[in-house]
């Protein structure tokens, strides 16, 4: 833990979201819910506080039971400074990220194997939607964690024929067909990710965000209509 200017932060990410519930929980390098003033973290996982410490603690056990059912979970992407050198596809099953040229055309075949490969990877798992795995569920269009490295990746421009979008924005494609998988209504997940970008990124979520997220939600409804059509039960 480190003390910036009275902002409390942990130097490594929690290895839990208390409560999963609680969109706030989602930033694990927050200490106390970033209010110091109010509360303590004795555990390292809970803040100290009459119902919120219950709640808490209801939420890692629902975590280590998850974790425990399902120990194969997508870790967390490993940046690397020379980047993922090989297709989307491959770079995603290997939970790397892939440096972009500004304006850089993605190939739409390689793309769509990428989309087949996070279909296949959310369809291989019980899914929910405050799932500890969700948190870190990134593609190679991830920029980095722009909270406790600000500057590790730039967010550059990346281009599908004449539409460009910043690559972060990309991203969201995962999170969209994550919250189709687990269920979670296309409303909900819209929500989820304003209530997200506002607590981490101090903004409300933008329209390429949105575009994208909606993209994989869509994508995976259609690729599971598609499946069940041709292997019915």
């Amino acid at each position: 833990m480190v003390n910036r200017c009275r902002v409390f932060r942990f130097v490594q990410a929690d290895t839990i979201v208390p409560p999963p519930g609680d969109v706030r929980g989602w930033d694990r390098y927050a200490y106390v819910e970033n209010n110091p003033l109010r509360y303590t973290d004795p555990s390292g996982h809970c803040t100290n506080g009459g119902l919120d410490t219950i709640i808490c603690a209801a939420g890692i056990i629902v975590t280590v039971v998850i974790l425990k059912y399902d120990d194969a979970r997508r870790a967390e992407v490993k940046p690397q400074s020379s980047g993922c050198t090989d297709t989307l596809a491959v770079c995603f099953e290997r939970r790397e990220i892939k440096e972009f040229a500004s304006g850089e055309q993605i190939d739409p075949e390689e793309f769509d194997d990428m989309l087949v490969a996070i279909f296949e990877d959310v369809e291989s798992k019980f899914r929910t939607p405050y799932d500890y795995a969700r948190t870190v569920y990134d593609t190679p269009f991830y920029t980095g964690n722009s909270v406790s490295n600000p500057n590790e990746f730039p967010d550059k421009l990346v281009c599908f024929g004449t539409n460009c979008y910043h690559q972060s924005a990309v991203n969201y494609v995962a999170q969209g067909m994550y919250s189709a998988a687990s269920g979670q209504s296309l409303e909900n997940a819209r929500k989820m990710t304003d209530d997200w970008n506002r607590m981490l990124y101090k903004h409300s979520v933008t329209e390429e965000e949105l575009y994208w997220l909606e993209f994989g939600y869509n994508y995976y409804t259609q690729q599971l209509k598609d499946r069940k059509s041709q292997y019915p039960e």
